[in-house]
């Protein structure tokens, strides 16, 4: 059966559960995990996240693609994810079951309405009498400016509260009655006339995934740029690098690569000469490595060039 269609530029509503009814977090180390691993996605895929809240064995997430590129940020974030879950607990298998939901918002009309939904989600299921008590939500974290800056740095609120009117709209949204979200065709959030528009306006152009080399092309980043920068940094040449002869330099800019842009570990191996299975290796060790003084600078100094470049 083919998989459905998806548009993957817009307003998104998320929604993933665990395989089975498998239970996602049981501590708050995962929780907190998984959230870094949220920014480290949104900043790699040049991704907002505007709202989200993590369940026991289901996720909610409200996010903005700035590249038609949802499909390769989820693949990344869950990915990932899944990895951590299965060493964690020394276990095989899907994490997730099948793939995640992913509902196109009309923004102008039903934006608030997702918002309110995905904070709401905790008092549905009977965890807490009010939104801004669960603890593993952006609500909370946007109530909470030093847990904020101490755990969730990469989090920006900004584009939410100026869609839903500040924090007093937020709060005057968050008392209102429950909403049921309007879905239509099982793919978007909005009325129909919007979603009829949506489908004949880009029928052409719909599509499963997105390929990474297109990606590429239309910027995100020029991955030369790390593989210079790393060179320098590490005092190697550029082929030193990429054969291998200098083992932390090449280590470091797999790493960064995987992290920073859309290279997937197949199209690294492919530029570096290693199977997917070492690139995904290397990335997973350096990941969980405690980082020296040193190894920090060149890390901020890469992402310092990366902002500024131009493709």
């Amino acid at each position: 059966m083919a998989r459905p269609l998806r548009i993957e530029l817009g307003l998104h509503h998320v929604v993933s559960h665990g395989n089975g009814r498998l239970w996602l977090f049981r501590n708050d180390e995962q929780r907190r995990y998984f959230l870094n691993l949220l920014g480290a996605s949104a900043l790699k895929y040049s991704t907002n996240i505007h709202t989200f809240v993590l369940m026991t064995n289901h996720i909610h997430l409200l996010v903005e693609t700035l590249l038609p590129n949802l499909n390769q940020f989820m693949r990344k974030l869950l990915g990932d994810y899944a990895l951590y879950y299965n060493k964690w607990y020394r276990r095989r298998g899907s994490v997730f079951k099948s793939r995640y939901g992913s509902f196109l918002i009309e923004k102008d009309n039903y934006y608030h309405m997702v918002v309110q939904y995905i904070c709401n989600n905790p008092v549905r299921a009977g965890i807490v009498e009010r939104p801004a008590k669960y603890r593993w939500g952006s609500l909370y974290y946007l109530l909470h400016k030093r847990l904020m800056k101490r755990e969730l740095s990469w989090y920006r609120a900004a584009d939410m509260l100026a869609l839903v009117g500040g924090r007093c709209g937020l709060g005057e949204l968050l008392r209102g009655e429950d909403p049921v979200l309007p879905v239509v065709y099982g793919k978007f959030i909005g009325d129909k006339e919007w979603a009829d528009r949506i489908v004949n306006e880009n029928y052409d152009r719909l599509t499963d995934e997105i390929s990474h080399g297109k990606e590429m092309r239309v910027g995100v980043t020029n991955p030369m740029i790390v593989i210079k920068t790393v060179a320098k940094a590490f005092g190697a040449r550029i082929e030193e690098l990429l054969k291998g002869r200098n083992r932390e330099a090449r280590m470091w800019c797999l790493y960064i690569l995987h992290r920073e842009t859309p290279l997937d570990a197949r199209r690294l191996g492919i530029l570096f000469g290693l199977s997917k299975w070492a690139v995904l290796k290397t990335v997973q060790r350096l990941e969980h490595k405690k980082k020296t003084k040193r190894e920090l600078k060149v890390l901020n100094e890469i992402k310092m060039k990366m902002s500024n470049v131009q493709t």
